[in-house]
């Protein structure tokens, strides 16, 4: 099977927000696990969305539901780790959006 490949926007993020790593987001391999990437992803659009005044049950008089995902990894983070979160919308068209995260810890790229 082939990789998926995701390219960020060549521009700044429209949000930003950093998230700490508890132990709820660590494995038994001592790193964070990737079933953590959709919880923060689900933090991350929730700040967002609450800084424009809206929320995933009435976000522009409409209900958000999430019909794809898709995760690439990049490196480990670890209890502690302050994560930035950038969020990116893109694809605006009449049926939805697309929001891409990127997730970092300092230089390095986490998702």
């Amino acid at each position: 099977m082939a990789r998926i490949k995701l390219k960020l926007p060549e521009r700044k993020a429209d949000f930003e927000t950093k998230i700490e790593l508890t132990v709820n987001f660590i494995n038994y391999g001592n790193h964070m696990g990737n079933d953590a990437v959709a919880t923060l992803c689900h933090e991350g659009r929730m700040r967002f969305l609450k800084s424009i005044g809206h929320s995933e049950l009435d976000c522009f008089g409409k209900s958000l539901i999430q019909a794809d995902a898709v995760y690439t990894y990049r490196g480990e983070a670890f209890h502690g780790d302050i994560l930035e979160v950038e969020i990116y919308v893109e694809d605006l068209n009449d049926y939805g959006f697309d929001l891409l995260y990127k997730f970092s810890c300092g230089e390095r790229t986490i998702a």
